[in-house]
């Protein structure tokens, strides 16, 4: 078998298309990749449609959050919502057997005959105690808020929680919402055809250099170290792009329009 990666099937041309794709329907194009990419599951021919239409026709359910809910609240928004019963039971309850420890620490809290460990791990945020335990929770937080407050105290203290919650969890997103300069920047950088690159050539097996990825992204460019500008802005852009992060900002915000 030759080790040599076959880019026949790559065309440029085929991408042109992501000029006119608005935010939603890159967000198919991106999350349909990301599984790609970081699913082992993934089948080999949802890899070969790439090569035969790189544009991904995606289903609209995709923009939903796959939770079923019929039930729309008017103070919920898409970024921040009071958390459902059937959220608490997904992200806490049916992780029971799991954090046995955890509920028992609880248990000892309530009836007053806890170890300063197990209040400790008690009172650890739930969000934190998830992380730690590699419990699969979803990006939002339980957060309480005291409604005896005044709406002044209220926003200042989620304004200050938000930044110092980012800062200690190191999770961070898109400070603004993404716009369609955004949109003309990951199609100037090429983030889709480097990612599509990437994808065919890790489920054939095979590898491929920066300096030909290169010539194959820039093909008309010439005054410039093209292989320096992929190193540079297109890598860089399309790890961010493709990150948890971010994907999870842009659900959230086309969300808005739904």
């Amino acid at each position: 078998m030759s080790k040599e990666f076959d880019t026949s099937w790559f065309d440029l041309k085929n991408y042109d298309k992501l000029n006119m794709l608005d935010l939603h329907e890159w967000y198919g194009q991106i999350s349909f990749r990301e599984y790609l990419l970081h699913h082992n599951n993934a089948n080999k021919s949802q890899s070969e449609c790439i090569k035969k239409n790189p544009i991904i026709v995606t289903d609209e359910d995709r923009y939903y959050d796959g939770r079923g809910r019929p039930i729309k609240y008017s103070f919920n928004t898409s970024s921040v919502e009071s958390m459902s019963a059937y959220d608490l039971w997904e992200n806490v309850m049916i992780q029971a057997n799991e954090l046995h420890d955890v509920w028992k620490c609880c248990g000892s809290v309530l009836c007053r005959d806890a170890t300063d460990e197990q209040k400790k791990l008690a009172y650890t945020p739930w969000d934190l105690v998830a992380k730690e335990r590699n419990v699969d929770s979803a990006v939002f937080n339980i957060v309480g808020v005291d409604l005896g407050a005044s709406d002044e105290q209220i926003m200042n203290d989620f304004r200050h929680w938000l930044t110092e919650y980012r800062k200690f969890t190191g999770y961070e997103s898109p400070k603004k919402n993404f716009t369609d300069k955004d949109l003309s920047e990951w199609v100037a950088y090429r983030v889709i055809p480097y990612i599509d690159l990437k994808i065919i050539a890790n489920f054939e097996g095979k590898t491929i250099k920066q300096a030909k990825m290169a010539r194959l992204i820039f093909p008309d460019e010439y005054d410039i170290d093209i292989t320096e500008r992929l190193r540079r802005t297109t890598k860089p852009k399309a790890d961010w792009l493709f990150s948890g992060s971010t994907i999870t900002a842009i659900l959230a915000q086309i969300q808005l329009d739904i």
